[in-house]
C-alpha cells in the first residue's frame, strides 16, 4: 500500500493558478502546453507519484491525445477504471471523494497535463475573458470536475471488479457520464445506480436519449418511493423504468 496523503487545494488557491496560467504570454502558454504534451509536471508530493504513474499509463494505453477530442471516451473508461482502483486500495472513501478541494489538487497537481489534454477549450464565458483552461473541469465546477467525475462514474457502475465494470462501461459515451453525475434524484443511491448501468449495458439499441431519460424517471420516481421496499427490489424498479421509457410511457 502506498504512503499517499491526500493533500487538498482551495477554491481560492484554484483561481489563484487559473489567474497565473491566464497572465501567461501567448508563448509561454504554448510552452506549457508543450510540456503538458509531454507529460512534464512537477509532483508538489511524492507520495502522489504512483498515482500520476498510473493514469498517465492508462490515457496513454487508451489512444492520449492522438485521439479526436469527441472520440475520448476510451480515455475516461480507462484513467477512471486504474484511478479508482488505485485509490480504493490505498484508503480512498466517498469522504474523501466528495471533498472537492481534495479533487482540486488532484486535477492541478497531479493530473493537469490529462485535465487539459482531455478539455483543452475554455468554457465560453471564460475564453470571452481571455480565460486559457477549462475551470469547470479542473475545479470550478463540483460535477464537472473530470477527475472527481471518472471517479464517481466507476464507483456508481461498480460491478464487484475492474474488468466486470469495465464490460458495462465500454460501449457508452461521454454524454452518459454527465447524465449518470448530474442527475443524482435523492443523493446517490449506490445500489441503484449500478443496477441502473447494469440494465442499460443489457439493452441492444443504446442510445444518449434513452440513458437521459431513465436517468430523469428516476429522479422523478425516488421523490415519492423506495425502490428497495417495491415488490422485486431495485432490480425491478429499474426494469420497470426502462420499459416505460422504451415502451414509449415516458417522452425521450
Amino acid at each position: 500500500m502506498s504512503d499517499i496523503r491526500f493533500r487538498a487545494l482551495s477554491m481560492t488557491e484554484a483561481k489563484r493558478w487559473a489567474k497565473d496560467v491566464d497572465r501567461f504570454t501567448d508563448d509561454e502558454f504554448s510552452l506549457q502546453v508543450e510540456c503538458w504534451k509531454k507529460h512534464e509536471v512537477d509532483l508538489p508530493d511524492s507520495s502522489y507519484a504512483e498515482l500520476r504513474a498510473i493514469g498517465l499509463e492508462a490515457f496513454e494505453r487508451s489512444g492520449g491525445a492522438s485521439l479526436p477530442t469527441r472520440k475520448m471516451y476510451p480515455i475516461d473508461v480507462e484513467v477512471g477504471l486504474d484511478v479508482y482502483d488505485y485509490l480504493s486500495r490505498n484508503g480512498f472513501t466517498t469522504v474523501e471523494a466528495s471533498d472537492d478541494d481534495i479533487w482540486r489538487f488532484i486535477s492541478i497537481k497531479v493530473f493537469p497535463d490529462l485535465t487539459y489534454l482531455r478539455y483543452p477549450d475554455p468554457e465560453k464565458e471564460t475564453r470571452e475573458q481571455g480565460g486559457r483552461i477549462n475551470r469547470k473541469r479542473f475545479f470550478s465546477h463540483t460535477r464537472r470536475i473530470w477527475i472527481k467525475t471518472l471517479w464517481w462514474y466507476v464507483h456508481l457502475s461498480w460491478q464487484g471488479s475492474v474488468n466486470a465494470t469495465r464490460a458495462v462501461l465500454a460501449d457508452n459515451g461521454a454524454n452518459i457520464i454527465s447524465h449518470f453525475i448530474e442527475t443524482p434524484g435523492k443523493g446517490y443511491r449506490v445500489d441503484l445506480y449500478r443496477m441502473l448501468m447494469r440494465h442499460y449495458a443489457d439493452r441492444e439499441d443504446k442510445s444518449d436519449k434513452l440513458f437521459r431519460s431513465v436517468a430523469k424517471l428516476n429522479g422523478a420516481e425516488c421523490r415519492n418511493i423506495e425502490p428497495a421496499l417495491l415488490p422485486g427490489g431495485v432490480a425491478e424498479y429499474c426494469h420497470v423504468l426502462f420499459s416505460k421509457v422504451e415502451e414509449g410511457g415516458v417522452e425521450k
